[in-house]
């Protein structure tokens, strides 16, 4: 039973830290319509610790195309420390952020870079798991 029980830990650990990296790849490659993959729903987002918005995931979609599009960037996300409900049906998540960035403006190009962590609130759902809740933490910036 305890072995069973460990399998399906690492199981679900496993898929949530690949969510974390879907999550990465769906940014950095501006496929905004696939967060579903990633998110509930009904997830609420906060992006206030790097300049951003917070709010639901519809309007975070939206904030994502305007300011992401003329940015270049690239989420390495690491460090990612996981708790998993008793019951196996809710996680939290903290995951480190390092952040270059690219702006290519009519002065030249713009590189800053930006750390931070992730505070993310999961629930496994019937498709998996998805993040309900997710809040930046600021750790620093660097040419911005």
């Amino acid at each position: 039973m305890q072995s069973e029980k460990t399998l399906q830990y690492l199981l679900d650990r496993l898929e949530i830290e690949d969510k974390v990296k879907l999550y990465a790849e769906l940014i950095d490659r501006k496929r905004f319509d696939e967060l579903e993959q990633v998110f509930t729903p009904d997830a609420y987002i906060d992006y206030t610790a790097s300049g951003g918005i917070a709010g639901p995931l519809s309007e975070i979609r939206e904030y994502l195309r305007r300011s992401m599009g003329p940015l270049r960037s690239q989420h390495l996300m690491s460090n990612v420390q996981c708790s998993i409900s008793d019951d196996g049906l809710s996680a939290a998540t903290t995951v480190m952020l390092f952040n270059p960035l690219i702006l290519d403006t009519k002065k030249g190009r713009q590189t800053f870079f930006m750390g931070l962590w992730y505070h993310d609130e999961w629930v496994k759902t019937g498709d998996g798991w998805r993040m309900s809740r997710r809040v930046q933490e600021p750790a620093w910036e660097f040419g911005r």
